[in-house]
């Protein structure tokens, strides 16, 4: 019996969003109020009840559909034999020195076959030259109809669980972006210069805050004055580590997709798309997320709906004289 296996790479993806209109300011630093579980967050930031419930109700019907499919799949081995002689209907094979006949498969004598789907049916009787009687087991051919069930039923599971592990990475990032939210703003209200560089970052960008240019001046002067200090300078050079290895990703990653994987073309796009070790660049993102579904068609899934969503968004955000051709 052959098992499918799905190999499904849990890459992060997500979009960034701002908070709502009404998120609270402190007067005395100018900057958001640190994030609390009741604060008004973007859905970007904050991991709610309600992603959890789709989450789980993801994770449950995912079980379901994959049960109901190893269920079905049990049914059916996949065999390769050589083919001796033909029968009534079907022929008598042959398989690690011993006899079996296989029913509903017409094939010629002598002659090797590969990876053909059966189900068990029991023993099969016939008579020999000399008028005696010989039994063997049996195997029958599974018929269009049972071969386009099992692949209707795999194709499914494999659907269930892309949505399931395309939510345990939303939820991932969600708890990592809210985390790293309230830890800029507390650094930044602690005076440090890291702190609030990154939040004139964000404000520059509208990254977790609405977009405020002016709000990001000030907040960068204020982070000059704070990096003259040694712990800062400190803070500052792990940034800069941080901003290398994102690019040295960018790099492993491109050579990754050129050699035809389709996680590294997967993980390009998510460097284009967030500016993350290059240039942010949409058109280059969609174009490798499509680079990432033809390669896994190619080489791992023949029904590959991962990255949809990614492309559809950036379709979104993509203005029509702003779309490259391809």
């Amino acid at each position: 019996m052959k098992t499918l296996l799905w190999l499904w790479f849990g890459l992060a993806f997500f979009n960034l969003k701002t908070l709502s209109a009404d998120q609270k300011i402190d007067p005395a630093t100018g900057l958001p109020i640190t994030v609390t579980a009741n604060a008004p967050v973007a859905d970007m930031y904050h991991y709610t009840d309600d992603d959890e419930v789709e989450l789980q109700a993801a994770l449950t019907d995912y079980n379901l559909i994959l049960g109901e499919y190893q269920d079905y799949a049990s049914k059916f081995s996949v065999i390769s034999f050589k083919a001796l002689d033909s029968g009534l209907d079907g022929c008598r094979i042959e398989m690690g020195g011993k006899d079996y006949y296989l029913h509903g498969y017409k094939a010629s004598s002598d002659r090797y076959y590969s990876d053909v789907t059966v189900k068990d049916s029991g023993d099969y009787t016939y008579s020999t030259v000399n008028n005696s009687s010989r039994t063997i087991p049996s195997y029958t051919a599974c018929s269009s109809e049972e071969l386009q069930a099992l692949s209707a039923k795999r194709t499914q599971a494999a659907q269930a669980q892309v949505k399931y592990s395309k939510l345990a990475n939303k939820k991932a990032k969600k708890i990592a972006n809210e985390r790293a939210l309230t830890a800029n703003i507390e650094s930044a209200e602690r005076g440090e210069g890291y702190g609030l560089r990154r939040m004139a970052e964000r404000y520059r960008k509208g990254d977790g805050v609405e977009k405020d240019l002016k709000k990001a001046d000030e907040l960068l002067k204020k982070a000059d004055e704070a990096d003259q200090s040694e712990e800062n300078r400190l803070l500052i050079a792990r940034q800069m580590k941080a901003e290398n290895d994102d690019i040295k990703t960018f790099q492993l990653a491109l050579k990754s997709a050129d050699r035809g994987e389709y996680t590294g073309a997967a993980i390009v796009a998510n460097c284009y798309r967030d500016g993350k070790g290059t240039e942010k660049d949409l058109n280059k993102a969609l174009e490798y997320y499509r680079k990432a579904q033809i390669l896994e068609a190619k080489n791992y899934n023949p029904h590959p709906n991962t990255y949809k969503d990614e492309i559809d968004e950036i379709q979104k955000q993509l203005k029509p004289s702003d779309k490259a051709e391809n």
